[in-house]
């Protein structure tokens, strides 16, 4: 995220007194802001709440808009915590995001072995259930990110942005809607003609000669002959 908008959010959690207006205050500000978060910058919003309770809030928070992280971007975060069990708790909350398995890299954060023993083994049931769909990939990453043709799930679209709607590039309708002017492109409401007011660009439908439109009850195609009006 650019740093304009995550010092906004950062500004916006610091300026509340109690935890659950800092709680909604991230919320808020997080919802409109654009971008993803890296992992520092998860870390320093976390460290805006003093508690381990509030810290796994403000991860689970920030998870869902956080960019993938190596494992030694990941310790940065769990070493705001003070305890092991909140570390292990954000841990579970942010493995989807790790790219890489360097257990090593965790060792460090966890003071009892039990606690180090609990992390690989959240690391590696990340690992066997393989990359999580939808995620923002790590930042500066060959071939990925908005830049190169989007996130994973967005269609690429020339010049590398995600294509806006289904149809890239050019409308296929230019200077013009698809549908007419009347309702249901130009099909007027029941009870009248559905030729009385063709939509802009309509092309009447052509009848044999001798034959008029038929009525609203015809079936489009049938004409009727003019005979049979007389008679």
């Amino acid at each position: 995220m650019d740093s304009s908008s995550f010092e906004n959010i950062k500004s916006a959690v610091k300026q509340r007194s109690f935890k659950d207006e800092k709680i909604d205050a991230l919320k808020a500000t997080l919802s409109c802001a654009h971008g993803y978060l890296s992992a520092d910058q998860v870390a320093q919003l976390v460290q805006e709440f003093s508690f381990d309770d509030d810290k796994v809030k403000a991860v689970e928070i920030c998870a869902p808009r956080m960019y993938g992280t190596t494992c030694e971007q990941a310790a940065a975060i769990l070493r705001v915590f003070s305890f092991d069990k909140s570390k292990t708790s954000a841990l579970e909350v942010i493995a989807c995001h790790i790219t890489d398995n360097n257990l090593s890299a965790l060792d460090s954060v966890f003071s009892f072995a039990r606690d180090r023993n609990r992390a690989k083994e959240i690391l590696m049931n990340r690992a066997r259930s393989g990359p999580q769909p939808g995620l923002p990939p790590q930042p500066g990453y060959p071939g990925v990110g908005p830049l190169a043709g989007g996130f994973p799930g967005m269609a690429p679209h020339a010049g590398g942005y995600p294509a806006p709607s289904p149809y890239p590039g050019q409308s296929p309708y230019p200077g013009q809607s698809p549908y007419g002017s009347a309702p249901y492109g130009g099909m007027c409401p029941a009870g009248h003609s559905p030729y009385a007011h063709p939509g802009p660009g309509a092309v009447p439908p052509q009848y044999p000669p001798g034959t008029v439109p038929p009525s609203a009850g015809f079936p489009p195609g049938h004409g009727v002959a003019l005979g049979a009006m007389e008679g």
